[in-house]
């Protein structure tokens, strides 16, 4: 970006929790604090007081209009094939579409288990304890979704009234302590592990192979920053 002229400063990057890490999902102080989010301001990447990009900017970063390519993953997914972005991850992974297939299919494939876990015995269990738990604290929800679909709709209903955001921190936190009491994050989790053997034999070789990439991409990034 420098060469084509323009200053480029990337936004705060937080790494997500560990899907075993169950104390860093449930994140009980963010919800005493601010429930769910759901009536706090919508927060951008980047500076809060960032200026609109300079005319030619974004070409710079994501390439001319038009210049997107298919990359062959479930959801068409599009993916820029010029621009700084596009040349960063040819230098780290050797081509735009492999980034692509790095980023998105294990993602896919994850949240694909994810959905499988929550119909297996364990999780099941697990989220009728969760439902008692809430039960004795007032709260009647069928599932930790439920609870946040409802506060979402109750906001926009009524908005960020003193007494919604008393419920929302109310609801949000119970439903964190519950779901910590019977360890429903954790339970979601080991279904979804146990439910790996269940992915084909070309879903698993492909996953290994998007794995091997990912790691030698790793490695060249820490090669430019020095580390």
């Amino acid at each position: 970006m420098t060469a084509r002229g323009f200053a480029y400063r990337a936004g705060p990057a937080r790494l997500p929790a560990a899907p075993d890490d169950e104390p860093a999902l449930i994140d009980l102080a963010r919800r005493q604090a601010d429930g769910y989010g759901v009536a706090s301001p919508k927060k951008t990447a980047g500076p809060p007081s960032s200026p609109d990009p300079p005319p030619g900017y974004d070409s710079a970063l994501f390439g001319p209009p038009g210049t997107k390519v298919g990359t062959g993953i479930g959801g068409g997914y599009r993916v820029p094939s010029q621009g700084c972005e596009a040349d960063s991850r040819r230098a780290l992974i050797g081509d735009v579409v492999r980034w692509a297939q790095i980023t998105y299919v294990p993602e896919q494939l994850a949240n694909r288990l994810a959905d499988q876990a929550r119909t297996t015995p364990a999780y099941l269990g697990a989220l009728a304890a969760w439902r008692s738990c809430m039960a004795g604290r007032g709260f009647s929800f069928a599932t930790p979704d439920a609870a946040h679909d409802a506060l979402s709709a109750e906001f926009a209903r009524e908005g960020a009234t003193a007494g919604f955001r008393q419920r929302e921190v109310s609801v949000a936190s119970a439903d964190g302590e519950c779901s910590a009491e019977v360890h429903l994050p954790l339970t979601a989790a080991r279904a979804a592990r146990e439910l790996v053997g269940s992915l084909s034999p070309d879903e698993r070789s492909s996953l290994a192979g998007l794995a091997a990439d990912r790691d030698a991409a790793v490695e060249r990034a820490h090669g430019v920053l020095g580390k």
